[in-house]
């Protein structure tokens, strides 16, 4: 599960003496280092994806829903505004249509070349690692361009875009086909889904939790487990960092019914997104008040795919006693990059302070990668203890061909407060175990010996003999 960025997330404005439509005029507006431009109108915004070779329209909404009660405005110029997003600015400039809509008839959007050169300006003027990732895009272009003929098949066509973007090995880099495609391609390439006599992940998480602690509780149907290890150690298994509104549903979220039910309750909300960091709140204070007698907590974050990064900065609150910058972000656009935002980690009203251990693994990835990266500047005394996290760090900016199929890139960068950048590395353990990368063989390494806990428990024994 990696984190999304939802470009139509509606948060209430803050309200102003003038709204945003007495501010910002009608035009186009170019949101940089994202490749998108607003319309706006006297009745509507509409939004496109832009790269150098399309320009693509993705929908529009009606002006007033989106000037004067679904975003959060700042820094409104006469040329420029920015809006505020959870923990991100994004800034917007008045820009000439020309510039981006050519006088050419309309091009097919069918046509494999126009599609496949989508893609790849879309990257090339997005995407942020390349330097990271030892990709030579203008040899990758050459390579798959050449395969693109006027009779490519959507089949063929999905195959090549595909496998071009695995070229990155980027964990956020991927194309959604439509179900038809899909189809063909489980067809053509036999990739029939196998007999899975393996454990579900929530089965992994209750045995490991069941092996180390007595009577833990759980929030959620098991995204979050909590309980004590010992009178003096505590842990709490942070399994993703969305799925996580209190909703106080019955069925367990690992369902199919379950999952609907909980999207049902998320779909009449007016604020999904507040919902996620009230349920932060809910569970966190339940946690504090079994644990709060214990020196010291394990944070165990081996199985956390990722989520919101607001979600995964509100649980790190709970465990900082101040409110500090703890990294910094930018986005990559043409040749160079946005300006670059401090993140600072929100101070809450109850906090924990015992000694923190966080467990890691290659699994680790995403927003739970943003909570680890967090913690050098918020929690400077805990200790890592696993292997690297997985290094997927940026948001993921979805992006729509021509065609009409979806895409996702990294355009993000987000380093330490030191200048690390750890896309492709990820951050490291004090402690390093060798976890396997395979998901299940990790399962399994875990259910023969926990040597992370282990480890733990043994610094703990360390610390009560010292005089």
């Amino acid at each position: 599960m990696k984190k999304l960025l939802f470009f139509l997330l509606f948060i209430p404005l803050i309200s102003f003496s003038q709204t945003a439509s007495d501010l910002i005029g009608n035009g186009f507006w170019l949101q940089e280092g994202y490749g998108r431009l607003l319309e706006i109108n006297k009745k509507a915004v509409v939004f496109y994806d832009i790269s150098k070779s399309s320009q693509i329209k993705l929908g529009e909404i009606p002006v007033k829903y989106f000037l004067e009660g679904s975003y959060k405005f700042d820094k409104i110029q006469d040329n420029s505004f920015t809006i505020l997003q959870g923990i991100n600015e994004y800034d917007y400039k008045k820009v000439n249509k020309n510039y981006f809509f050519d006088k050419e008839p309309s091009k097919n959007n069918k046509d494999p070349l126009y599609n496949f050169e989508s893609a790849w300006n879309t990257f090339n003027e997005n995407y942020a690692y390349f330097k990271e990732r030892n990709i030579d895009w203008g040899k990758i272009e050459k390579k798959y361009r050449s395969k693109i003929l006027n009779n490519t098949s959507e089949l063929d066509l999905f195959v090549i875009i595909r496998d071009m973007l695995n070229e990155l090995n980027d964990g956020h880099v991927r194309i959604f086909p439509p179900s038809k495609i899909q189809k063909k391609l489980i067809k053509v390439e036999d990739n029939t889904a196998s007999i899975n006599n393996n454990k579900s992940d929530d089965e992994y998480w209750n045995e490991l939790m069941q092996t180390h602690t007595k009577n833990y509780k759980s929030y959620n149907f098991g995204l979050i487990n909590w309980g004590k290890i010992n009178e003096d150690l505590s842990i709490i298994q942070i399994n993703t960092m969305m799925g996580l509104a209190n909703y106080k549903l019955s069925e367990s979220l690992f369902s199919k019914k379950g999952t609907k039910s909980y999207n049902k309750q998320a779909e009449k909300s007016s604020n999904y997104y507040q919902d996620e960091l009230d349920g932060v709140k809910v569970f966190m204070n339940k946690a504090f008040n079994d644990i709060k007698s214990t020196k010291a907590c394990i944070i165990d974050l081996r199985f956390n795919g990722g989520g919101y990064d607001a979600v995964a900065l509100e649980i790190l609150s709970f465990f900082s006693n101040q409110s500090t910058t703890i990294f910094t972000k930018k986005a990559r656009v043409n040749q160079g990059f946005t300006r670059t935002i401090d993140v600072t980690v929100p101070l809450s009203s109850l906090s924990y302070s015992p000694r923190i251990y966080i467990l890691t693994s290659n699994q680790t990835a995403s927003a739970a990668e943003i909570f680890v990266l967090g913690s050098i500047e918020a929690i400077p005394d805990a200790i890592r203890i696993g292997s690297n996290t997985e290094g997927i760090f940026s948001d993921v900016l979805e992006k729509r061909l021509p065609n009409g199929w979806n895409y996702g890139l990294s355009n993000e960068v987000y380093q330490s407060l030191d200048g690390n950048n750890y896309e492709n590395i990820g951050v490291e353990p004090h402690h390093y175990i060798d976890y396997p990368k395979d998901e299940q063989e990790f399962y399994k390494k875990l259910m023969e010996a926990d040597k992370a806990i282990e480890k733990v428990i043994k610094i703990e024994s360390l610390l009560q003999i010292k005089p």
